[in-house]
Order: C-alpha cells, then sequence, then structure tokens
C-alpha cells in the first residue's frame, strides 16, 4: 500500500525536525568539498603547530605569523595561519574530478528534426548544463540533489531546489526507500507572521500543498 499525505500529517513536524538535524552535515561537506579542510581545522592546527619547537615563536595565539627582524627581535606580517595553511585536497579533487567525467561533456539527446529548435531553446533558456552539474555536485557531496519542473508564462521552468529545503520521508512499510518528498519553505503572511509553505510530492506523481497558517490541506 503506498503512502499517503495524509498518513504523515500528524508527523510533519517530526520529519522537519528530523531533517533540520542533518543541515550542519550538509555544511560541512559542503566546506570539504569547497578545499576548506585546512580552515575547517584552524584552530586544532595551530595548537599542534604551538608544540613543535621553534615554530610557537612565529605565532601568536590568533595565529597571526611573525619572522625574525635582523635585532634579533621579530615583526608581524601581514600573514596568519590561515594563509599559509597547507590543505588536503582530496574532498574537493574528487568530487571535481567525477564530476568532470559524469557531466564534463554535454549530453547528447537524440530528438526529431522539428523538435531540434525547441530542444536547442530549452537548454540555453534553462542553463540546462550547468543545472546538470550543480546537482551532481550537491549529489556528490552531501548525498542528495533534487529539482522540478514547473510551467511558468507558458514555458517550462527546471528549479534546482535547496537540500536543506526537502525532507525525505521514508516508506512507512519498507524504511529503506522513499516514500514521499517533501518541499518545506519558511514564509510570511501580509501581517509579517511566519509559517511554513510544505508541499507533499507523492510517488506517484500527486502534489498536496500544505499552509500552516490554516492548518488545512489545499
Amino acid at each position: 500500500m503506498p503512502m499517503t499525505y495524509r498518513s504523515i500529517e500528524n508527523a510533519i513536524e517530526d520529519y522537519i525536525s528530523t531533517h533540520k538535524a542533518r543541515i550542519p552535515i550538509m555544511e560541512m561537506y559542503r566546506r570539504y568539498s569547497k578545499n576548506q579542510v585546512g580552515q575547517y581545522h584552524k584552530d586544532r592546527i595551530i595548537k599542534n603547530l604551538r608544540l613543535i619547537g621553534k615554530i610557537s615563536e612565529y605565532l601568536d595565539e590568533k595565529g597571526n605569523v611573525y619572522f625574525p627582524s635582523a635585532n634579533g627581535g621579530t615583526y608581524k606580517t601581514k600573514l596568519t595561519i590561515s594563509d599559509i595553511l597547507v590543505e588536503d585536497t582530496l574532498p574537493k579533487t574528487s568530487v571535481e574530478t567525477i564530476k568532470t567525467y559524469t557531466v564534463g561533456e554535454k549530453p547528447k539527446i537524440i530528438v526529431q528534426e522539428e523538435a531540434r529548435e525547441w530542444l536547442k531553446e530549452f537548454e540555453i533558456r534553462e542553463d540546462i548544463h550547468n543545472k546538470e552539474k550543480k546537482l551532481v555536485h550537491d549529489s556528490l557531496v552531501v548525498g542528495d540533489s533534487f529539482f522540478k519542473v514547473e510551467k511558468y508564462e507558458g514555458l517550462a521552468k527546471v528549479i534546482i531546489l535547496k537540500i536543506e529545503n526537502v525532507v525525505i520521508v521514508p516508506d512507512e512499510w519498507n524504511d529503506t526507500e522513499a516514500g514521499l518528498y517533501m518541499y518545506v519553505k519558511e514564509c510570511k503572511d501580509d501581517l509579517g507572521n511566519k509559517y511554513s509553505h510544505v508541499e507533499v510530492f507523492q510517488k506517484d506523481g500527486k502534489v498536496h500543498v500544505l499552509n500552516n497558517k490554516n492548518k488545512k490541506f489545499e
């Protein structure tokens, strides 16, 4: 029996809360993918360097670098430990390499001759190639990536969704599979009061909208 949005109506806040707990982990993975491993471990690196002989003479407690001067003292440079850290390039290199091999070349799509102009216009207008690269990057880094297609002014529009706003609800009969997807966005009403706008996407393609300002599904 497939899940329906009503089967999670009472537990919707719990799913959102559980998802929010994942966000700090996502942010950490993103820092790694941007080659900021050294920055992330800066405090630990500075502490360890202070324990290594003469290196401690050239760093103050904030990680500023001092050089020896001619008169036997030291002078402060414009550098900090953050400027000279040798960072672990493995995460970024791995992600970029896999992403390049995955979508490094423009995908070849075979269509009928009369559809080529439409396809060309669609790819250019929606910047499909770069959106694919973004989706692959997010998938490699945090394990998830999502998009949806909406009709806007009579045209199909591809929208990449922030992973922080997408909640995966496990199937109630098999928790290793997704039963529903929820898109959650914080909004404000005309009086400035905050409320959650929730879109529930069923696997059978049905979409339901819940705005908790009125506590009703549309």
